[in-house]
């Protein structure tokens, strides 16, 4: 549907008696990690065919019309240079925005800082284990799990709640307990909800198995 008005249709032809909560856009395919899941088939660079930043300020119409909070997510968003003039757009209009960014040494303090000072409700963290060798195993990029833990550092100190993504596949599944631990004991707050998503098999994903049945 955005497509759609993205090409010129307009919203006005549809009728929505319950519009989505959320939009989440993938702004690029571009990322620093190489994740086993990746349904984005993430890459170190962005890809031509990504939106532009008129056209994106247009999607940014579109999702107002529905009255949605946009979600901002990858690849990694940070590694778009409008990000935060895209963020800036939609709040400027009154859309709600949240950021789901790598976590890279493209996030800092200073930007989490920046994300706080345009309005962003919520920042999205990945953590798939409970250390290192868990989560850098699955996002196959060493160093991951402590830029993790220091963007849960950052989010408190400038007050930005937290969600957890958690991908649940064979690998992960032992850990979810632990994982739960350290959350409630050493990561709350900025921490407001924890998400678990069952791998879905598709982009580099479809060459992992499925998860375990928990018994």
């Amino acid at each position: 549907m955005v497509h759609a008005q993205l090409i010129g249709e307009p919203f006005a032809g549809f009728v929505y008696s319950d519009a989505p909560r959320n939009v989440y856009w993938e702004t690029t395919i571009a990322c620093d990690l190489a994740c086993k899941h990746c349904r984005a088939n993430a890459l170190p660079y962005r890809d031509p065919a990504e939106l532009n930043t008129e056209q994106a300020k247009r999607l940014i119409d579109s999702v107002k019309t529905l009255g949605s909070m946009l979600v901002l997510t990858g690849g990694d968003p940070m590694k778009r240079p409008d990000l935060f003039e895209l963020i800036a757009y939609a709040r400027s209009h009154s859309v709600p925005v949240s950021v789901t960014p790598s976590t890279t040494p493209s996030l800092s303090s200073e930007k989490v800082a920046k994300m706080k000072e345009l309005g962003v409700m919520a920042l999205g963290v990945s953590l798939d284990g409970p250390n290192a060798e868990v989560h850098d195993g699955f996002r196959q990029v060493p160093g991951t799990f402590d830029y993790s833990m220091r963007a849960l550092g950052w989010a408190k100190e400038h007050e930005i709640p937290v969600q957890i993504n958690t991908t649940i596949t064979r690998d992960t599944l032992p850990h979810v307990e632990t994982l739960y631990r350290l959350l409630s004991e050493k990561a709350h707050p900025p921490v407001r909800r924890w998400s678990l998503f069952v791998l879905i098999p598709v982009g580099r994903g479809a060459s992992n198995l499925c998860p375990a049945k928990a018994k």
